[in-house]
């Protein structure tokens, strides 16, 4: 579970992989997961938005809960592989890599910045089917489902 000091790390990733699949949606990411979460709260499911007779896939509200995932995902695997360090002092040590890293899915960055932690070829299996469950479930595009996997598969990998 993620916790509230976590959520900026949260919210940086999901406005990176919406940038990258989908960038014209990325300037209105803030505003797209607080009215999700503000409906998720008062149990309105309705999610397309519908301008004039179009019905736009809006996948922010689904990449910030990847994004959620992910994050917490990284938090665990790097607490299980340092046992001996305590949360808060592991948290403190991995949250600027984890930054950095989040910043280079987007920019592309000539040197390849590896993710904070590293994740064995199964554990990001395992990883990407946790994101592709996320996103089946929320009804996003199968096209849409695979450039996030992408994405992340190239982050993820060391």
């Amino acid at each position: 579970m993620i916790e509230q000091s976590d959520e900026a790390l949260v919210r940086e990733l999901g406005k990176q992989l919406t940038m990258v699949v989908a960038p014209k949606e990325a300037p209105h990411f803030d505003e797209i997961v607080d009215d999700h979460l503000e409906e998720a709260d008062a149990g309105d499911s309705d999610h397309p938005l519908g301008f004039g007779s179009e019905i736009m896939e809006i996948v922010s509200y689904a990449l910030y809960d990847v994004a959620k995932k992910v994050v917490a995902y990284l938090l665990v695997a790097a607490a299980q592989t340092a046992k001996d360090i305590t949360k808060d002092v592991l948290k403190k040590e991995l949250k600027p890599k984890l930054e950095r890293w989040i910043a280079s899915i987007i920019t592309k960055q000539p040197v390849k910045i590896p993710p904070p932690v590293a994740l064995s070829a199964e554990q990001i299996t395992h990883l990407l089917a946790e994101v592709d469950r996320s996103l089946t479930q929320k009804r996003i595009k199968a096209a849409t489902r695979l450039r996030v996997k992408e994405c992340l598969m190239t982050a993820l990998q060391p």
